[in-house]
């Protein structure tokens, strides 16, 4: 099982993608210092506040993007700056919608909504109402005229989002029956202990709670199962429990698997054998029935 998050190629993707945002709005940044005044009329003018120093703010966040790739809620970070940013200030951009749905999206990959989702996502939504009603400040005419168009994108957004809720839960009945399981022997380099720190992990336990149930230092704890995250491929905590949450945590070696299929094997043949006296003592019997009628 590889999550597509933490493939090579797309992270590679992600990071080249954050390296090139951050350099082009660097260059963005350098022009408009020379050519856009912050005060407009002796007002202060958003606008341009928001692309001479805002800007920064997601220079920043696209740069650790393109250092850490597979940390894509520092994209999220970004999404929800925007989208608040729209939302408050730029009321007639549909991006602040699309960009707030984006950063949960992220948040949700990731896996920030496994715990106590219900509860995160009814937050997000509820700040999300908040920033709708405050363009009330602009009139009640322009906040409605706002809200219909705004809550048009909603709509589509949302019936995107249970088209696809609905596929992937289609798909996950389809392989509901088999049986997932992560033997760490089949990576150079795990251990059989790693098995019980890996279901705590699974358990949503913190590396202090890890620690003092198997009577380990946090930074042990915590410095293995980093170890053990880049031996399966998932960078980090995160990575781990959104890849292999479901999944049963084995330590078999090579030598266990033959000899479990040895003894299938085993089985399988006496079973064979016994199936095999039984139809000929069957034969047998038919056989005597029929020389007793013709001979009696």
């Amino acid at each position: 099982m590889k999550n597509f998050l933490y493939d090579k190629r797309f992270l590679f993707i992600v990071r080249c993608i954050g390296m090139l945002c951050s350099a082009f709005l660097v260059g963005v940044q350098v022009y408009h210092f020379n050519t856009i005044p912050l005060l407009s009329d002796n007002r202060f003018n958003y606008a341009n506040f928001h692309i001479l120093f805002g800007n920064n703010f997601v220079i920043l966040f696209l740069f650790l993007l393109g250092l850490f790739p597979y940390k894509i809620e520092f994209l999220a970070i970004v999404s929800f700056y925007y989208g608040v940013s729209c939302t408050l200030f730029d009321t007639c951009n549909p991006m602040g919608v699309c960009m707030y749905y984006l950063g949960n999206i992220t948040l949700f990959i990731r896996g920030y909504y496994r715990k106590n989702g219900r509860k995160k996502l009814c937050s997000a939504v509820l700040f999300f109402i908040i920033l709708l009603m405050s363009n009330l400040r602009h009139g009640f005419d322009i906040f409605l005229s706002e809200l219909i168009e705004k809550m048009g994108y909603c709509i589509v957004i949302g019936i995107q989002t249970l088209f696809l809720i609905y596929t992937i839960n289609s798909t996950k009945n389809i392989s509901k029956e088999v049986k997932k399981i992560l033997n760490l022997a089949a990576f150079p380099g795990g251990k059989e202990d790693d098995v019980l720190l890996l279901q705590k992990v699974l358990e949503n336990k913190q590396y202090k709670e890890i620690a003092s149930e198997v009577f380990r230092s946090e930074g042990t704890v915590r410095n293995r199962l980093n170890k053990v995250y880049d031996l399966l491929g998932v960078m980090d905590r995160m990575g781990f429990i959104t890849t292999y949450t479901g999944y049963e945590i084995v330590y078999k070696s090579a030598e266990e698997n033959i000899s479990n299929t040895s003894v299938n094997d085993s089985d399988v043949e006496i079973n064979t054998v016994a199936g095999l006296k039984n139809s000929i003592d069957k034969l047998s019997s038919i056989l005597k029935k029929k020389k007793d009628v013709l001979h009696p």
